[in-house]
């Protein structure tokens, strides 16, 4: 379910012109609701880049 908004966040916050403020309110909360996600790849990555350099 997760990569579904996240696919579809991305849809509409690159690829489409949000016109109703009250769907551009629930994009954005889908957004910030995924932060945790991103930041939690981002240091996954960063973990494995400083496993394969050291």
């Amino acid at each position: 379910m997760t990569g579904w908004r996240s696919r579809n966040l991305e849809n509409q916050m690159a690829h489409e012109y949000v016109e109703d403020p009250n769907i551009l309110h629930g994009v954005f909360l889908i957004g910030y609701d995924l932060v945790p996600l991103l930041t939690a790849s981002a240091d996954k990555m960063l973990d494995e880049i400083e496993r394969r350099i050291t």
